[in-house]
């Protein structure tokens, strides 16, 4: 071997080195040394093309496939390599006709119909990257990152019950990935099976102890939970506080005890943008008393739409916060000497409770957004109302106190574009039709036994489930099949069932429309699901449980006049719906009346509730000034 060159299987040791987690710079060095001794070498340029690509240094790896195909046109995994280079780069276009090219000689390349999967994902093009990664997966079905590239694929793209799949195996040959057991969590939880989900987070975060935001999805997946109890909630809740580190002290507020002055209030939450919160916050936000209360925004969420530039417009202070650490969102609360800071996101996407945990503000108040406690000590209210909380019932749920609202805890603002109410579909079907418009993470055994009871019960009726995921309207698909099993097994015939999949909101609107009856899910109710059948005439049974979550339905529907709705056990939940479905003259007075009935209710009176929130905070901020001007005990004398 000439002095100076280096010794190939010395390179493919490092290379194999650096593949599973080593020194990039040391297998590259080596690597550049070799071409330079051998420059006219192809395979020590694809070597190096492999070294940089593991680097993550793409750009260089681009050049030196690019030089190994002009050395060798027919270098076949510098052609796929080639291609995924260029992906990496974003040359789509030079990418797709790269991995064409490599299909000629590389049909059996598992790694190149990954490729391929990407560039076709990338390209808008999700019908052939299900095909590239099924083929990869049939080559190769058990190398890991074939596994997690096509799970996430499928999950992004509508297939939750494919990616579940794929993440569960991932799980099974990586036993010891954090981020196996989580993804599978996550891919469980949209394709709506529960139990799985919880399992899968329980080992994620067994392996990952102190890892407070998967805690966090294993608390709001616990909360769709039949099992848990309020204080069983409390309990878990409460662990999660005992994750966080670095608090330090709390530190000393200089802002003014002056219990009538104008008060700065702040909302720290990564709701700021589309969603179910903003049917609740907005008229909040915009009904609010502004020569008593200062709003400030702190949007915890780097993505922005529409829905983010109408916020803006509505506050006064608005501060991006996404990119801040947790001190230095706590430095910029502080620096604005907010006076009461709200939280819109409890354990949800975008949380950003460990700043609360920091006690970033006087008074904290958590907004009922997240349907249980925050766990938190830091956490001083959270704002209610008899209806979800009945005063002496659900106090032990909660570390927080309960600030309850004399007119109810939430205010609906109904969209525009909002098609008008229809008359009763079972005057013109001639049999009455009932929905399902909860997630399938929310269904479970009662609620399966109270649905298909109450089939049974109103001959020739239907059930209409309509859910945002791509395979819930086709055939054989996990989370549809799983529903059609669950209720063939209780004697409902499955062309009973009826199945819409993702629509935008104004079609998801007149889906709602199609039926006469909406049936809730428990004991993890309905919102904003309950709200938009309201405001289409469509009312909906509900089942009243013992913590806030199984109530939320319950206290809208109170609340809008509909009591006589509402459920205390599965029995009566099913006696109601087939009491009023029998009924069809009344059913279709009511929704010929239930859009004014509700428009005229508290739920959709923004400004009543926001004078009452406001009174909730200047009864909250005297408290706390009444605290400050107590004197000190006064030393003992020696």
């Amino acid at each position: 071997m000439p002095p100076g060159e280096p010794d190939a299987d010395a390179i493919q040791r490092t290379l194999s080195f650096l593949a599973n987690g080593g020194d990039p710079e040391r297998a590259i060095g080596l690597l550049e040394q070799a071409v330079a001794a051998r420059p006219g070498c192809a395979s020590q340029r694809h070597n190096l093309g492999v070294a940089y690509g593991l680097a993550g240094r793409w750009q260089d790896a681009m050049g030196a496939f690019a030089a190994c195909l002009s050395l060798d046109a027919n270098h076949r995994e510098s052609r796929a390599s080639y291609a995924a280079s260029l992906l990496e780069c974003g040359h789509l276009e030079e990418a797709l006709d790269q991995a064409h090219q490599a299909l000629a000689t590389s049909a059996n390349s598992a790694f190149l119909h990954r490729t391929l999967g990407r560039i076709y994902a990338a390209t808008g093009q999700p019908s052939e990257a299900a095909q590239s990664f099924h083929e990869c997966l049939r080559l190769h079905p058990d190398n890991p990152r074939s596994l997690e590239t096509a799970g996430d694929f499928f999950r992004e793209n509508g297939e939750p019950g494919i990616a579940a799949q794929l993440f569960a195996r991932l799980s099974e040959l990586m036993p010891e990935s954090v981020g196996a057991w989580s993804k599978s969590g996550g891919a469980y939880m949209r394709a709506g099976f529960l139990e799985p989900a919880l399992a899968a987070y329980r080992k994620a975060l067994f392996l990952a102890p102190d890892n407070s935001q998967l805690h966090s999805v294993l608390l709001y997946a616990s909360v769709m939970s039949p099992l848990e109890s309020g204080e069983d909630l409390l309990t878990a809740h409460r662990q999660w506080q005992t994750r966080l580190t670095g608090l330090g002290p709390e530190k000393p507020f200089s802002n003014s005890p002056d219990p009538e002055r104008r008060l700065r209030i702040g909302i720290l939450t990564g709701e700021f943008r589309s969603g179910s919160a903003n049917f609740f916050l907005p008229p909040v936000v915009a009904s609010h008393d502004s020569a008593n209360f200062e709003l400030f925004a702190y949007s915890a969420n780097p993505d922005r739409d529409a829905q983010t530039e109408r916020y803006i417009r509505l506050f006064r202070h608005w501060r991006d916060v996404a990119a801040l650490s947790d001190a230095e969102v706590e430095a910029a609360i502080r620096a604005d000497q907010i006076d009461i800071l709200l939280d819109v996101s409890g354990h949800l996407k975008h949380r950003r409770l460990s700043v609360f945990a920091r006690r970033a503000a006087p008074i904290q108040i958590a907004y009922p957004r997240y349907p249980c406690t925050t766990g938190l000590d830091a956490m001083d209210y959270r704002i209610t109302d008899e209806w979800a909380d009945p005063p002496g019932e659900t106090e032990h749920h909660y570390c927080e106190k309960l600030l309850r609202l004399p007119s109810g805890y939430l205010a609906y603002e109904p969209p525009l574009y909002a098609p008008p109410v229809s008359s009763l579909p079972a005057l013109a079907n001639g049999y009455v039709t009932f929905g399902f418009f909860q997630p399938p993470l929310k269904l479970n055994g009662g609620v399966y036994d109270a649905l298909a009871k109450t089939l049974l019960r109103v001959p020739g009726s239907r059930l209409l489930f309509q859910y945002a995921i791509g395979d819930f309207d086709c055939p054989g698909r996990p989370a549809r099949q799983r529903i059609e099993d669950e209720m063939v097994s209780r004697g409902v015939d499955a062309d009973r069932l009826l199945f819409r999949g993702p629509v935008e909101l104004p079609e998801r609107l007149a889906i709602v429309a199609e039926t006469d009856i909406a049936l809730d899910s428990f004991p993890y109710s309905g919102q904003t699901n309950t709200c938009e059948c309201l405001w289409m005439g469509v009312p909906v049974v509900t089942l009243a449980g013992s913590r806030f979550s199984a109530r939320v339905s319950a206290a809208i529907l109170y609340r809008a006049g509909l009591g006589d709705w509402v459920g205390e056990s599965e029995k009566e939940y099913s006696e109601i719906a087939v009491a009023k479905s029998s009924d069809l003259a009344a059913l279709a007075e009511l929704r010929r009346t239930l859009r004014n009935r509700f428009a005229a209710s508290p739920v959709a009176d923004g400004v009543r509730v926001t004078r009452e929130i406001e009174a909730a905070y200047r009864t909250a901020w005297r408290d706390w000034c009444v605290r400050q001007e107590a004197p000190a005990f006064p030393a003992c004398d020696t």
